[in-house]
């Protein structure tokens, strides 16, 4: 391992970024090192800007991509090599404005009636009603769920804020059902790896499955 890598690594850990974070980083410095067999310290700006718009187009990355690829070459030069403005000058394309795919109350509860899994039904009820990220309902704990106060409490979310989340009647109710079939420990979610709790992805399909489910039962019934 390089010094200047281990210096990326060290003051990532340092700032507390999350291990997904710490892989973008390192990657986007390891794709620039290997274009030109050269450490990042003898990369010029505009050799930057030249590798950054030809692998970008050759690659058919993202908008959301290529920041992300900017945004560790950003730290690794600003933040450990302390050069400013070794990257000045370099444009990125605009985010895309994507409008969300909101769903209404209607077809929330359409999704929830086709998905017939204790676990599955539980964990979209709760991710619903509660208005949770996917990352945090799968890190949900016995100690998050706070009954007498219908209250869920979320530890170390985006931004590293605990914040509390009121837990309407119906998760609750649902919640205790699973509870009573289930018993999970050490997470309300678990994987089937024991004591792990469910991936995000996994808990993604979850609502891709719920989601087929629903339109499939719903085109057999239309005329």
């Amino acid at each position: 391992m390089t010094p200047l890598r281990q210096k990326m690594i060290d003051l990532m850990t340092f700032r507390q970024f999350s291990p997904k974070t710490h892989q973008a980083y390192l990657h986007s410095v390891s794709l620039l090192s290997r274009a030109y067999h050269r450490s990042p310290e003898h990369i010029s700006t505009q050799e930057i800007k030249d590798w950054l718009i030809q692998t970008a187009n050759e690659r058919k990355w993202s908008d959301s991509t290529v920041h992300q690829m900017y945004n560790g070459l950003k730290f690794c030069y600003q933040q450990v090599l302390e050069w400013p403005d070794h990257l000045a000058g370099i444009l990125l394309p605009k985010r895309a404005q994507k409008i969300p795919d909101l769903l209404t109350q209607r077809e929330v509860g359409a999704i929830l009636q086709a998905t017939t899994n204790i676990k599955h039904l539980t964990l979209l009820s709760v991710c619903y009603a509660c208005g949770l990220r996917v990352s945090e309902v799968v890190a949900l704990t016995p100690q998050s769920i706070d009954p007498d106060r219908h209250l869920i409490m979320i530890r170390q979310s985006k931004g590293k804020k605990d914040r509390p989340v009121p837990l309407p009647d119906s998760a609750l109710i649902q919640l205790r059902h699973y509870w009573r079939h289930y018993r999970p420990e050490p997470y309300r979610f678990l994987s089937n790896h024991k004591n792990r709790p469910l991936s995000i992805s996994s808990a993604q399909k979850l609502y891709t499955q719920a989601k087929r489910h629903r339109r499939h039962h719903q085109i057999r019934r239309d005329p």
